[in-house]
């Protein structure tokens, strides 16, 4: 009993540091956690991931404060805010090209990479579909 009490305690300490770290920086938490399930330990792989995560992130930001802003909804912002994201595409791509390289190959790292790309795309579908129910709010759609 005792040990399953001291255990117990064990188990709430470690769930309520980890759920404190998470929350301190939840996009880094969630960007190590798919990292991590798809198991890329690559120190090169991760470090461009990484980099593409980030240039998503702010990417996906900036259309979350524009779907909450309809006074955003103007092309002119869109057009700026899709120039920015393709030139800072733009920069990493030689690395991701490398990448894709590096594991032509390798059929099982290939796959990781691809998986890792295909998360990513979800996001912003997922952003998209939010913007565009509030650009049909904004102009008389359903």
């Amino acid at each position: 009993m005792r040990t399953q009490l001291k255990l117990s305690l064990f188990v709430l300490l470690a769930v309520t540091l980890i759920s404190v770290s998470a929350k301190a920086q939840p996009g880094a938490a969630r960007r190590y956690k798919v990292l991590d399930s798809l198991k890329i330990t690559d120190p090169d792989e991760r470090k461009v991931l990484e980099l593409y995560d980030d240039v998503i992130t702010d990417y996906l930001i900036a259309w979350k404060d524009l779907a909450a802003d309809p006074k955003k909804f103007n092309a002119t912002y869109r057009n700026e805010l899709d120039a920015k994201y393709k030139a800072r595409s733009k920069e990493i791509q030689p690395s991701v090209d490398r990448l894709k390289n590096k594991f032509q190959g390798n059929y099982a790292e290939a796959m990781k990479f691809a998986q890792y790309m295909t998360y990513e795309s979800q996001r912003l579908m997922i952003i998209y579909s939010k913007y565009q129910q509030q650009y049909l709010k904004a102009y008389g759609g359903h």
